[in-house]
């Protein structure tokens, strides 16, 4: 099945996806402060990554100046009154080493990815988070740039796709909003604000799997959950009981896998 970007026409109306932050309404360290880095660039149009992986995460120092709004941002990515939207960071991904390099390749509304989208949590970064309650930002999802991604398609990301989101406090993997871990997939994804949205290769949800039981995650995942994380939705938990309601596991202090860790 060809994919929507094999029929890409070059787009004439400039929109929020591909518009710059502006100075005079946001403040960022890394695009306009002290530490502002030479060829940062700030449109996912414009990213050099090119067949490099990267990583997107968001910008926690980045905020609307005081007094000032940008309505575009706050309504795309739904953010209320008292609250304030974010700027996605992206660096270039090493998956062999799970290590990304501390130059930012863009600062950005938003970012697109393509093919191979993982997610990657710095587990002892998250847990610095839990014990300080100081966010920190060595978390955020990986694969390709897709930076030919159109707004029509970035709206049906937004519309049709699996909405996934991450909170250190409470959370130590990625999660859809009923709470099931994702795993990683082939497709395409869109990171907003405190949001991603995610897609398969045919621009279906039908290839956005989940772990079905605490067991089948990934050993870091299973280890690294702490007491007072927010209840992991097991859909295919062995033991929900047939026509039952999926099983919720809290923590590790309330769940021990079976046969040991």
């Amino acid at each position: 099945m060809a994919s929507l970007l094999d029929f890409f026409i070059p787009r004439t109306e400039a929109h929020m996806f591909d518009r710059s932050p502006s100075p005079d309404i946001w403040h960022s360290e890394y695009l306009w402060g002290d530490q502002a880095m030479p060829g940062v660039v700030d449109k996912y149009t414009d990213l050099r990554a090119g067949r490099n992986k990267i990583l997107g995460r968001l910008d926690l120092t980045a905020g609307e100046r005081k007094g000032m709004r940008d309505p575009l941002a706050r309504v795309s990515q739904g953010v209320p009154e008292g609250g304030k939207p974010a700027l996605t960071n992206v660096h270039i991904y090493d998956p062999k080493t799970k290590t990304f390099g501390k130059e930012r390749v863009a600062v950005s509304f938003g970012q697109a990815y393509k093919g191979d989208i993982g997610f990657s949590v710095d587990q002892t970064a998250r847990g610095a988070t839990k014990r300080t309650g100081q966010k920190t930002a060595n978390t955020g999802i990986t694969g390709s740039s897709a930076p030919r991604m159109t707004e029509k398609e970035i709206k049906t990301l937004k519309s049709r796709g699996v909405e996934v989101r991450y909170n250190p406090m409470t959370q130590n993997a990625f999660t859809d909003m009923k709470g099931q871990v994702v795993k990683p997939y082939n497709g395409f994804a869109w990171q907003e604000g405190r949001r991603a949205w995610l897609l398969d290769k045919n621009w279906s949800t039908r290839g956005i799997g989940y772990y079905p039981t605490l067991e089948s995650m990934p050993k870091d995942l299973r280890l690294s959950i702490k007491p007072g994380d927010m209840p992991y939705y097991f859909k295919g938990d062995a033991r929900t009981p047939l026509g039952g309601s999926p099983s919720r596991f809290t923590g590790l202090m309330q769940y021990i896998p079976r046969g040991g860790r």
